[in-house]
C-alpha cells in the first residue's frame, strides 16, 4: 500500500530511505486541501480586496479565476484575476503556502517571507529600476496590516504623500518607499498583489528551454540579459548580510536574517535552524559558520538524520571539515563586506522571455538577500543539470560557466559603478572549488556528496571516502559525537517503526 505526499506516492521502503521526514510529508496533502478550500470560499473577499488595492469599482469589476486555473507552485499559489474598466487588465494575487514554509512550527514564517519579498520589490524600484519585473500593487499580512502602492491611492492621499516626500527630500532626510498603509485586510492570510506580466509573444522560459537551449542566438540573449540583471541587482552594496524589510513607517531596513529557501524547507519539517529572524551578520565567516551549524542541528534533531552508523560518522566528518575549511573560501579582503544583493531562487520558471529569449520579466523575487560575494554563483541549471549531475561530471557545466563569464565580464566593463570585478570573483570561486563548497553549506540534501566528490579532493584526493580519514575527523565534530551517534541510531529505528505503523493503519 502506498501513501500520498505532495511529491507523489511513496511505498514503505521509499519512505524509509527518503532524506526528508516523510512522517511530516504525509500530513501535507490534507493541509493543502484545507488551505485551498479556504481560498476558494474567500473568492468574494479576494475580489473586494483587489478592487480596493486598485482603487477600482467594487467586486463586479474583478473576476477571480476558478481554482483549476490557479498556479500551484513550490511555495506559493497564484490566483489570476481579470479587472474590467481599469488600466491594469489582469493581476495576480499570490499567497504563500503555510504548509510548505514552516508556519505550523514557526508561526510568522509566512509574514516574514512576504515582508522580505515586498521589500525586495521596493528596493529594486528605488535602486535598480532597469530590472524587468511585475509591479507590486499591494501586500498584506496575516494580522490584517495592508499596504497599497501610492499610485493607486485616492488623489488626496497621493497629493499629501507627494508633498511629504518632497519636504523630506528638501530637508535631506530619507524618504519612505511607495507603499502606504491602507484598509485592514479581512483575510486571515497574507499575500502579494502583482501585475500580470504575461503578454502576447512571451512565455515562461521553462516552456521552451529544452527546445532551444542549444540555439546560439537565443542563448546569448538569455545569458546577456541574466548578466545585466545580476549586475544591476548587486550594484548597491551594504555592510551587513541579511534580507530587507519595510518598517511600520514605510522605510526599508536591513534587519532580517538572510531568508533562503533551504531555511524554510528545514523549518517546515519542524527543525530549528538556529538562525533567528533578527540575525544579521557583519562577517562572511560568521554567516558561513551558522550555515554549517544548521547542518549540525539537522543531524541532531531530524528523526531520520542518519541512515545508519556509518552514514552518521560520514556526516560528522564532513561537517567538521566544512567548518575547518571555511576560511579558505572567504578571503580576508572581502569577508567583512561590503555584501551584494543576490536573487537566490533563480530558475527557468522564474523568467518570462520573448521569442528571442530576451528576459521580459523576473517573476519571482523571494529569497533575495545581501550575501557575501563568494556566494554569487553561475546558475547551475544553465547547463540543464542539477547539482548531483555536477558533482559526477562538471565538464559540461564548466563550458557553460566559461561562456556566461565571458558575457558577464563584457557587461561589467560597460558599467561604470562597479566597486570590483564581479566576474573575476565568480571565476575565482569556480577555480578554487568554492562553487561546490558554497552549494554544500547552503543545501542540506546533496551536501555530503558535493563535499566528498569536489571539495575534499582539492586538499587531498586520497582522503575521499577513506574510512581511516573519516574515523580520525569524525571526533572533531563535537565532544559528544559518540553519544549523539548512538542516539541517532535509536532515533532512526523509532522513525522506521513509526513509518511501519503508519503504513499498517
Amino acid at each position: 500500500m502506498n501513501k500520498s505526499t505532495l511529491r507523489g506516492e511513496f511505498d514503505l521502503e521509499n519512505a524509509r530511505i527518503s532524506e526528508k521526514n516523510t512522517l511530516v510529508e504525509f500530513g501535507l496533502p490534507k493541509r493543502k486541501q484545507d488551505f485551498f478550500a479556504y481560498l476558494d470560499d474567500s473568492r468574494h473577499i479576494i475580489a473586494t480586496t483587489v478592487a480596493q488595492h486598485l482603487n477600482a469599482s467594487q467586486p463586479p469589476s474583478c473576476a477571480v479565476s476558478s481554482s483549476d486555473q490557479w498556479i500551484d507552485g513550490s511555495f506559493n499559489v497564484c490566483i489570476p484575476i481579470s479587472v474590467s474598466d481599469h488600466h491594469i487588465p489582469r493581476v495576480v494575487i499570490r499567497f504563500p503556502l503555510p504548509y510548505k514554509i514552516g508556519e505550523l512550527y514557526f508561526p510568522g514564517n509566512a509574514d516574514e517571507k512576504l515582508m522580505t519579498e515586498a521589500a525586495t520589490y521596493a528596493w529594486l524600484d528605488e535602486h535598480c529600476p532597469e530590472v524587468p519585473k511585475p509591479r507590486l500593487l499591494g501586500y498584506a499580512f496575516s494580522d490584517g496590516r495592508r499596504h497599497t502602492r501610492l499610485d493607486n491611492m485616492p488623489l488626496v492621499i497621493r497629493l499629501l504623500e507627494s508633498f511629504r516626500r518632497r519636504a523630506l527630500k528638501w530637508l535631506g532626510r530619507p524618504t519612505p518607499c511607495r507603499y502606504v498603509r491602507h484598509k485592514t485586510s479581512v483575510l486571515n492570510t497574507g499575500y502579494l498583489l502583482l501585475e500580470d506580466v504575461k503578454k502576447d509573444g512571451t512565455a515562461m522560459l521553462s516552456n521552451t528551454w529544452q527546445s532551444y537551449r542549444h540555439e546560439p542566438f537565443k542563448r546569448n540573449n538569455l545569458f546577456r540579459d541574466l548578466a545585466r540583471i545580476m549586475l544591476a541587482v548587486g550594484s548597491v552594496p551594504m555592510p551587513q548580510i541579511g534580507s530587507l524589510t519595510i518598517d511600520k513607517r514605510g522605510y526599508l531596513q536591513l534587519n532580517n536574517r538572510p531568508l533562503t529557501m533551504t531555511l524554510l524547507m528545514l523549518e517546515n519539517e519542524g527543525l530549528n535552524t538556529g538562525i533567528e529572524r533578527s540575525n544579521v551578520f557583519s562577517s562572511a565567516i560568521d554567516y558561513g559558520s551558522d550555515l554549517v551549524a544548521f547542518h549540525d542541528r539537522c543531524l541532531r534533531d531530524q528523526p531520520n538524520g542518519i541512515t545508519n552508523e556509518d552514514d552518521g560518522e560520514l556526516q560528522m566528518s564532513t561537517f567538521a571539515c566544512l567548518r575547518m575549511l571555511l576560511p579558505n573560501f572567504f578571503p580576508k579582503s572581502t569577508r567583512n563586506g561590503p555584501f551584494i544583493f543576490q536573487l537566490t531562487d533563480v530558475h527557468q520558471s522564474n523568467f518570462f522571455v520573448d521569442q528571442d529569449w530576451h528576459i521580459t520579466s523576473v517573476i519571482d523575487l523571494e529569497y533575495a538577500a545581501f550575501l557575501p560575494r563568494e556566494m554569487e554563483l553561475t546558475p547551475w541549471w544553465l547547463s540543464n543539470q542539477d547539482l548531483d549531475d555536477l558533482r559526477v561530471d562538471p565538464g559540461e557545466f564548466e563550458a557553460v560557466h566559461d561562456e556566461f563569464m565571458a558575457i558577464l565580464r563584457e557587461e561589467e566593463h560597460l558599467r561604470s559603478n562597479q566597486l570590483s570585478p564581479r566576474a573575476d570573483t565568480m571565476q575565482q570561486t569556480w577555480q578554487t572549488k568554492g562553487f561546490f563548497y558554497q552549494n554544500a553549506i547552503n543545501h542540506r540534501i546533496g551536501c555530503i556528496n558535493l563535499f566528498q566528490s569536489q571539495v575534499l579532493p582539492l586538499f587531498e584526493p586520497e582522503f575521499v571516502c577513506d574510512p581511516t580519514f573519516i574515523t580520525h575527523t569524525m571526533p572533531l565534530w563535537s565532544t559528544d559525537g559518540k553519544q549523539v551517534l548512538a542516539q541517532k541510531v535509536e532515533d532512526k529505528n523509532r522513525y522506521d517503526q513509526a513509518l511501519q505503523e503508519m503504513f499498517e493503519q
